[in-house]
């Protein structure tokens, strides 16, 4: 950040015709979508830049000679949200970022965006999020890396990716609810991280897509076509590594609306037109699932649950389907079979028929309701990847097969485990299972209910009191950067990105473990062959009491980049807060920093002075 001593910051008006507001899941989600939005739209011309509160970031743009306004903010404590806004967060899952038009008071727009390796929990546990939008009405995009790492697993593993059904999940919304669900995945710039051969990234399209949307231009296909020929190639492409043998993943018959050259401006056509095309058909392979380890409540094993076994010998007169090899859930057209099984095996007698419709084919998937604990090591109740995984594999089989049953099979539930399940009902994943469950059982076939009145809802007073925040101040920090073109090596507000640390002026990462602890941001300025590392706080007091532990973590993040880049670089370390002069000269004066950030909000401007020793 290139200033002496002061910044200051009038703040500027937002009016309500064309202006788009980017609420953030943190302020720092908004910026990267809006920097996205600026990089693959070219014609588009900034103007004008500036706050209108500490925590909402104003860039106003000329397109097609028209003036349109961004505010770019988080959900959090930005006074009262727009009710189209509070509706959805009210009622559904949270994305990164939501597009809300203030002219028409609307949403146009949802996005989820991840920097995790798509494997495990990852892939599934944002689905929910998707799926809300889509049945709502409104465009949504996934945004990720093609491939990466799992880091916990350690360094020389190899790339993973996304399940073989992830995009296949988006195409069938699209088809199911008439509405664009779209993947943008790109390439990591670590190449050891990919998978991919060549150049590819799928954001373009989809920032261009977004455009169409914010200036409403009659003929949004071409964008949309582009999009979808994306997500083809990720089956079918020449021109991509291919990441499944498609020929062999997809038994004949299904899958073929996809492999159709034609596929992209067919299902345009088809959104537009409201037209569902099922992607598979029964011509399936027997499902084959695999085996899962069940822990008591202090983490020791206590048996192994073989589905395998169980579909082979319990339940070997009616036949069990997957869509590919290796899903995770199964169907069966057999119901009336299944329901006769259930009352033999359970004393809940009638429930089952009272909650399944003989008439429709059941899909199973197997869930659990706990994970073990790694600070604890103890037995704690979960929601992801569930809640994500049970309305995807809802989707998928729903889009083809029409009406379903869903049945829950919980099978680290028994009569030998018994754990209540009390906890799990006042979790947002009971309000999903509310959504899209018949019916809830465990593996000794238990009934357990599929309703709770006790799922939570965020409360209201969460996002709309006014007040700053740490995550304001570190996503100020990025933008104060932004404003110098410097690219932080690492930044980390409150559910941020906490993995990648790129080492500039190297070509270099580093990748922390979940668990480690790390500073609030680092950045490289090569105008004086400078980094700088740092912590913010809300205010004072924050920073005050924990002064020691905020050095140690700004001192291990300097050591990681020296032990790495192998360069003689100087370093400068820094606090950031809201507060004032005075007290940053009490920081400075109780620690090693060389100097302290602090903001200062008034009614009508911002100030940002910088105390240097």
């Amino acid at each position: 950040m290139r200033f002496n001593d002061k910044l200051e910051f009038d703040y500027v008006d937002v009016p309500t015709d064309n202006t788009f507001y980017f609420f953030g899941d943190n302020l720092l989600e908004s910026i990267e979508l809006v920097e996205l939005f600026e990089k693959y739209n070219e014609d588009v011309e900034l103007i004008e830049y500036g706050f209108h509160t500490v925590s909402q970031y104003i860039k106003k743009y000329k397109i097609n000679n028209e003036v349109y306004t961004f505010v770019l903010t988080s959900y959090f404590h930005n006074g009262e949200l727009p009710d189209a806004v509070r509706q959805l967060l009210i009622k559904n899952d949270k994305p990164d970022v939501i597009i809300y038009s203030a002219e028409k008071d609307e949403v146009i727009f949802g996005v989820e965006s991840t920097v995790s390796t798509l494997a495990g929990n990852a892939t599934w546990q944002r689905t929910a999020r998707a799926t809300s939008f889509i049945k709502e009405g409104i465009p949504f995009a996934f945004i990720s890396y093609f491939s990466k790492r799992d880091m916990s697993a350690g360094i020389n593993t190899p790339p993973r990716r996304a399940s073989d059904l992830f995009v296949a999940t988006y195409i069938a919304l699209s088809l199911q609810y008439s509405v664009p669900a779209l993947i943008g995945f790109y390439e990591h710039e670590d190449r050891r991280q990919n998978l991919t051969v060549g150049k590819h990234d799928w954001r373009e399209e989809i920032m261009m897509y977004l455009k169409d949307l914010i200036v409403d231009v009659d003929n949004k296909d071409v964008n949309l076509i582009k999009c979808y020929e994306n997500m083809r190639n990720y089956y079918y492409g020449n021109d991509i590594e291919r990441f499944v043998d498609s020929d062999t993943l997809f038994v004949d018959g299904n899958f073929d609306y996809v492999k159709d050259p034609n596929f992209a401006s067919n299902i345009v056509n088809a959104i537009n037109n409201h037209e569902n095309h099922p992607l598979f058909n029964r011509n399936l392979s027997k499902w084959r699932n695999k085996s899962y380890t069940v822990k008591n409540d202090n983490c020791e094993n206590v048996y192994v649950y073989k589905l395998n076994d169980v579909l082979d010998n319990e339940l070997s007169n009616m036949e069990f389907y997957q869509l590919t090899g290796d899903c995770k859930a199964g169907i069966t057209f057999d119901t009336p079979k299944l329901i006769n099984f259930l009352n033999s095996h359970s004393s809940h007698r009638g429930y089952f028929q009272d909650n399944i419709n003989r008439n429709y084919p059941t899909v199973i998937l197997p869930t659990k309701f706990r994970k073990s604990d790694s600070n604890t090591h103890q037995m704690i109740s979960t929601q992801d990847p569930y809640n994500g995984e049970i309305p995807a594999f809802y989707e998928l089989y729903n889009q083809s097969f029409g009406p379903i049953n869903f049945v829950l099979l919980v099978f680290d539930h028994s009569n030998i485990t018994n754990y209540s399940i009390s906890a799990m009902q006042r979790t947002k994943v009971y309000r999903t299972i509310n959504n899209y469950v018949n019916l809830v059982i465990d593996k000794d076939y238990n009934y357990l209910s599929n309703r709770s009145e006790e799922a939570t809802i965020d409360s209201r007073n969460r996002y709309e009191n006014e007040y700053i925040t740490e995550n304001d101040v570190t996503c100020l920090l990025r933008i104060l950067l932004s404003i110098d073109d410097i690219e932080p090596s690492f930044i980390n507000p409150p559910s941020g990105s906490w993995s990648d640390l790129r080492l500039y002026p190297t070509d270099r990462f580093y990748y922390y473990a979940r668990n480690d602890e790390r500073a609030d941001i680092a950045y490289y300025d090569e105008s004086n062959n400078t980094y700088y590392v740092g912590e913010s706080k809300d205010n004072y007091n924050n920073l005050k009491s924990t002064l020691h532990r905020e050095e140690e973590k700004v001192e291990k993040v300097i050591h990681i980049i020296e032990e790495n880049i192998n360069m003689e670089i100087p370093f400068k370390r820094f606090a950031a807060f809201g507060g004032t002069v005075e007290e940053a000269k009490k920081i400075l004066n109780d620690s090693n920093f060389d100097f302290v950030m602090v903001v200062q909000e008034q009614p009508d401007k911002m100030t940002i002075y910088m105390v240097e020793r």
